[in-house]
């Protein structure tokens, strides 16, 4: 008696007792009791019943009983012909990859659906059982244990067909040129382990549907009475566009009749959806009447528990734990007022956006980069080689199934140009190392659907990107909390990455939100939860080299969010295995003695500060906004930010609305340490700003003097003539003082001097003495008690088309003393 039996097998004799359930019932018996003593095994009536509907939104059916299923399209299998550049053929390269990713799933039944061969006059029926064959026989040399058939194989939908052709001919005619018109698939019907014929339905009269049913199994079996046979259905009208029922959802009745008519007249059903209504619209798993027949579905389930073929409990795929592995945390966090993380264990990392290295033109939705930009990030990415730079954004791949010659040209021109400027930093692409497989599901609610459509579509045209990187970053992010999912999702990328790639670290791309649709996931763009967090880390310290970490959403940091919890908590668990960033001495600090600002050399970190919009891929704290000198908090936009208090003695920018303007801290520039503060108009804005207006981009800071007494303002400036290839025109700045006795958001100063910019690159010291008595006497009434310090810019003018140019200044080292 045999003890253990592979899959297949099993999966064969579950099926046996329902192959010869029209036998005498003495015969029956009798074979059912030979077979439980030829294998050991008590075999039961059983209904295979498979999910392959595509709802986004829609979580893993497995729980509820239902059966996975690989479906692939027939673009993932076959090309164009060679010959006659028309026709379709097999292509055994991409059934070769198609019949790999299956194999990790070696449980799961798989379904092919190629169609065109159906109605080319050029393929007899020959020719297509041997092409089935063939692609089969690839299926099965990758895992002896695969179950495989090919969609509509045998006779097309009797239903649909009727529909189509009401009212030309008599029952004996239509049903005549019904075979006629499937008759060269029978013989395919031998190439494959299961039958797969489509019955959908195409208008609300069940009950000649279901002789359709009856007629359709009755024609198979006269062809093959042995193969299961396991029917296409779908909750929807079948989707002809004159059809007054075109793609409506199935009444919950109907839908229970025709569960049960197929309950009772095959071997299993797959249930498929597509994603839209007649008119394109997304239907969402959480569609009323979506969640109706899956209530029906529910029932049905339930009602017939004893006679289902239950999920296999699916092996855990991350399994390989290396103690001696070496591990690192990067984070690209754009949180306002988030600590600096190094003494966690994070490293930086430097995000750039593709858009940022081109020209800005969007061409057949590319960024073409450009050189110039691209040597200048090189350049500056060069002052901190520790900081690998990541290029993100994803229209770099954009023509990967229409021009791969010009992707890979593209990624070969970025990296030999920014490898001869700089051969230090690590360069990488966000995509190249993998799409997110995950990220389908936001909008194709089915993994094991969509695994063939990512690694036809994305995967496999992007390997030869590879090379060009120094180290791969999949994209592993989560959708939701089925972690369960998650992981065999983050399996596949990781183990795709890994494929011919021995060498190159692999760093784990994850968002610390969830990437979602909240009519999907409630909790869409939220941080992720603790629990899920903790257990992406486990399965990313297995399976890669580091991750790599940014934010979605811009909510002000909180130490106890859940992820970061979950980091901490991780980071100790496995402190042994973490490489640790070198943290360096801090900067000596600029000292004056004296002085009355606060923070004058920008090393300190800020106070408070919102999150500037990603300017030329950089990332910064910009000063917080408000329009007039004295108002109490910041403004909410421009720069997004929660309105905050603005105090004495913290530097705040007086400015506009304007999105072109910018004051950050920054670190392309320093006199002393290793920051600046950046005066920055990116150019082209018409509003607000003429040849002439300075008064709307300040660079403040509230202070308290004493009105008997004179000050030297003094400070460091630094104008490059070009920023990012670009001319740069900013020649002088307006520096003073404003009181707050009888002053309005419209004032701009009680005292202010023209400081014209000197005509070279280096950092030039600038001083202006502000004598308050001498200021009083010209103003009288005025205290400067209360009072503001200002530094402004006035920005290149282009006078041809009335627009301001770029036009960026640093300031660094900024004093004010009494001047004795």
């Amino acid at each position: 008696m045999k003890t253990s039996l592979d899959f297949k097998v099993l999966f064969t004799l579950l099926f046996s007792v329902i192959l010869i359930s029209s036998c005498k019932k003495e015969i029956k018996e009798a074979l059912k009791e030979e077979l439980e003593e030829e294998t050991g095994v008590v075999v039961k009536e059983k209904f295979v019943f498979y999910d392959a509907m595509n709802y986004p939104g829609k979580p893993d059916l497995t729980p509820a009983g239902m059966l996975p299923i690989y479906l692939m399209y027939e673009n993932a299998l076959t090309r164009t012909s060679l010959v006659d550049n028309k026709s379709v053929e097999l292509d055994l390269e991409k059934v070769n990859v198609m019949a790999e990713l299956a194999a990790n799933f070696p449980y799961v039944m798989v379904s092919t659906d190629i169609e065109d061969w159906f109605g080319d006059s050029s393929v007899d029926d020959h020719i297509m059982h041997d092409r089935f064959k063939s692609m089969f026989d690839v299926f099965k040399a990758k895992n002896r244990n695969v179950v495989i058939g090919n969609y509509g194989i045998a006779p097309s939908a009797l239903c649909v067909y009727r529909f189509y052709n009401k009212g030309k001919w008599d029952e004996t005619e239509l049903l005549q040129n019904w075979r006629l018109s499937t008759a060269k698939r029978w013989k395919s019907i031998d190439a494959g382990d299961v039958i797969m014929p489509a019955v959908y339905i195409a208008e609300p009269d069940v009950q000649s549907w279901i002789r359709d049913l009856d007629t359709t199994i009755a024609e198979i079996k006269k062809h093959n009475s042995d193969k299961k046979i396991v029917v296409y259905i779908w909750p929807q009208y079948y989707n002809k566009p004159d059809s007054p029922y075109n793609s409506e959802i199935i009444a919950p009745e109907i839908w229970s009749q025709m569960l049960e008519a197929v309950y009772n007249r095959c071997d299993g059903a797959i249930i498929w959806s597509g994603r839209t209504d007649k008119d394109g619209n997304t239907v969402y798993w959480n569609d009323p009447k979506i969640q109706a027949i899956w209530t029906t579905t529910q029932s049905f389930l339930e009602s017939h528990r004893q006679n289902l073929m239950k999920p296999l409990q699916e092996p855990e795929l991350i399994t390989t734990y290396d103690p001696n592995k070496k591990f690192k945390l990067f984070g690209a966090f754009t949180f306002p007022e988030a600590p600096a993380l190094e003494p966690f264990g994070i490293h930086r990392i430097k995000l750039v956006q593709e858009k940022d290295l081109s020209s800005g033109a969007y061409t057949n939705g590319i960024y073409e980069p450009q050189v110039t930009k691209i040597e200048t990030m090189a350049i500056d990415a060069a002052k901190n080689p520790n900081v690998p730079i990541c290029i993100i954004g994803g229209t770099w791949i954009k023509d990967r199934n229409t021009d791969q010659e010009a992707m890979v040209a593209r990624y070969e021109t970025v990296k030999r140009i920014f490898k001869n400027k700089n051969t230090t930093n690590e360069l990488g692409f966000v995509f190249v190392g993998g799409t997110s497989l995950s990220g389908l599901r936001v909008s194709n609610g089915n993994f094991y659907v969509n695994t063939a459509g990512w690694m036809h579509s994305a995967i496999t045209p992007t390997r030869p990107l590879r090379q060009y990187a120094d180290y791969l970053l999949p994209a592993t992010y989560i959708v939701d909390d089925d972690i369960h999912t998650w992981k065999k999702e983050f399996y596949l990328a990781v183990k795709e990455a890994r494929k011919s790639n021995p060498d190159k670290p692999i760093y784990a791309y994850l968002y610390t939100d969830y990437f979602n649709q909240t009519i999907n996931f409630i909790d869409a763009y939220k941080p992720i939860k603790e629990a899920t967090w903790e257990a992406m880390l486990d399965a990313v310290f297995r399976m890669c080299d580091g991750v790599v970490m940014s934010n979605l959403s811009n909510t002000t940091w909180d130490g106890n969010m859940g992820f970061w919890t979950a980091t901490k908590r991780f980071v100790e668990k496995y402190k042994g295995n973490i490489e640790f960033p070198e943290i360096p001495e801090p900067p000596k600090e600029w000292f004056v003695p004296g002085n009355v600002l606060d923070n004058g050399s920008f090393e300190q970190r800020l106070k408070a500060f919102a999150v500037t919009e990603p300017l030329y891929g950089e990332t910064y704290p910009t000063l917080l906004n408000c329009t007039g000198f004295f108002d109490e908090t910041s403004k909410t936009i421009s720069p997004t930010a929660p309105a905050t208090a603005i105090e004495k003695y913290m530097w705040f920018e007086r400015g506009t609305a304007q999105s072109q303007c910018r004051i950050y801290v920054s670190d392309l520039e320093a006199k002393s340490g290793e920051k600046s503060v950046a005066l920055h108009n990116i150019g082209g804005n018409t509003n607000n700003a003429t040849a002439t207006t300075w008064m709307y981009h300040n660079l403040a800071q509230r202070i308290s003097l004493n009105d008997t007494k004179k000050y030297k303002l003094t400070f460091y400036a630094k104008r490059n003539f070009k920023y990012r290839n670009t001319d740069n025109l900013i020649n002088k700045l307006f520096v003073g003082i404003l009181s707050a006795t009888g002053a309005s958001p419209s004032n701009n100063s009680t005292y202010f001097e023209e400081v014209a910019l000197q005509q070279n690159e280096n950092w030039n010291v600038y001083t202006v003495v502000l004598d308050l008595p001498a200021i009083i006497a010209k103003n009288p009434g005025k205290s400067f008690d209360t009072s503001a310090i200002f530094i402004a810019m006035q920005t290149g003018w282009d006078t041809i088309n009335s627009k301001t140019t770029q036009s960026i200044v640093y300031l660094d080292d900024i004093s004010l003393v009494e001047n004795k």
